[in-house]
């Protein structure tokens, strides 16, 4: 089914566009209202940039979890990459905890386990996306390697339980807590164990915005293929006798409570 409003949104006049754009908590009364946004970001293809989004779980070299509070916890990562390199903190509200990082276009920011992720600046190439990670990693490594902090690229966390994890002082993490559980028995694993990266892509049209995650994803199929494939990757690292090799399947099965959650039913026709 086709979202409803989304075309009547595109004919918003240019002063209620503006008023909307400017206004920090606009009330939501219409469909019109709804999807005023999504129309207004439209884009020619010349203006077309894609932004990536990395997720990192860390751990203590030995061994332990890296908690937001603490001596070495991910807290002290935001101060020094904003005292040593220029980063801007960001605080959810006046008296708040730092819980991320802007500087120019991009910014760092945390899951709510404490995962550690570059949002990236929009960027037209590939190459521009590999150049903003390794300097990103240039700023990151010394930081950690004083603290003792090794940041795993892996997609489900190898060691710590659930329980074990911080939650990061983020209010709408705390309406997270409680309603996951209610929709699937490993929600809150998706969202304290699990690291992605993600891309955010530009698009020139209502059918351009649905098209395009379908494409990359493959959404309508390829999530069974994939906890399929992780089935059989399991099962390989099981036979070759690698510990934790329900990592990879954990991280899929976790991901499948996920998407459940907001299971999309798309019409392109």
């Amino acid at each position: 089914m086709r979202p409803r409003g989304y075309r009547s949104a595109r004919r918003l006049s240019p002063t209620d566009a503006t008023t909307m754009a400017h206004d920090e908590s606009p009330p939501i009364r219409t469909d019109d209202d709804l999807y005023a946004p999504f129309a207004q970001a439209e884009k020619p293809r010349d203006r077309w940039r894609v932004g990536t989004e990395q997720e990192k779980g860390g751990v203590h070299t030995d061994g332990s979890v890296v908690r937001f509070h603490g001596a070495r916890g991910v807290a002290v990562v935001l101060d020094a990459l904003a005292t040593k390199y220029g980063w801007q903190p960001e605080r959810e509200h006046a008296g708040g905890e730092v819980i991320a990082l802007r500087r120019r276009d991009a910014s760092v920011t945390l899951e709510p386990g404490g995962q550690l992720e570059l949002s990236g600046a929009p960027l037209r190439t590939i190459h521009e996306t590999r150049a903003e990670l390794d300097g990103h990693i240039a700023e990151l490594r010394p930081i950690s390697d004083e603290l003792g902090i090794a940041w795993l690229g892996l997609g489900f966390h190898p060691f710590a339980r659930r329980d074990e994890l911080e939650w990061l002082p983020k209010l709408r993490y705390g309406v997270m807590r409680e309603y996951l559980p209610t929709r699937g028995s490993m929600g809150l694993d998706m969202m304290l164990r699990t690291c992605t990266v993600q891309a955010n892509f530009d698009y020139s049209s209502e059918h351009d915005a649905m098209r395009k995650p379908l494409q990359v994803s493959g959404f309508d199929q390829g999530l069974e293929v994939r906890i399929l494939h992780a089935a059989e990757e399991r099962q390989r690292l099981h036979n070759l006798g690698v510990g934790n090799s329900h990592g990879l399947a954990s991280y899929m099965q976790a991901w499948r409570h996920g998407l459940m959650i907001v299971n999309l039913k798309i019409d392109l026709k």
